[in-house]
């Protein structure tokens, strides 16, 4: 269904912010949904993946909860159409997550697991 992506992610990542936002613009003209839903979804499975392959002691460390991780999780929903259909993108401005540890170390574990490329 992306397939109209290809050149413009020939290399990923974009070398350019200027890529990049031409490769939103064009995923969301694909999809048919706002480019700001896009920008916000690629920031989301960023910010998601770092806090999920983080741990505490060979645990996970963050949970993801809420809306966008029910986004995240569900992206296609099969309507009975050959390679299903986009979801429906909800409302949803903020990713939710819990942390199993205490209170003051929540802070550093979230600059640790965002400092793994």
């Amino acid at each position: 269904m992306l397939e109209g992506l290809g050149p413009l992610l020939k290399n990923p990542p974009p070398r350019t912010a200027r890529a990049l936002v031409q490769a939103i613009n064009r995923c969301a003209e694909e999809l048919n949904i706002g480019s700001e839903w896009v920008q916000r979804w690629i920031g989301f499975t960023v910010v998601a993946d770092a806090l999920t392959r983080y741990a505490l002691g060979g645990e996970p460390a963050f949970e993801l909860k809420g809306g966008a991780a029910i986004e995240l999780r569900l992206r296609w929903l099969d309507k009975g159409r050959e390679g299903g259909i986009p979801a429906q993108p909800r409302a949803t401005r903020d990713l939710d997550a819990a942390f199993r540890g205490e209170l003051d170390d929540i802070e550093p574990a979230v600059e640790a697991a965002l400092e793994e490329p």
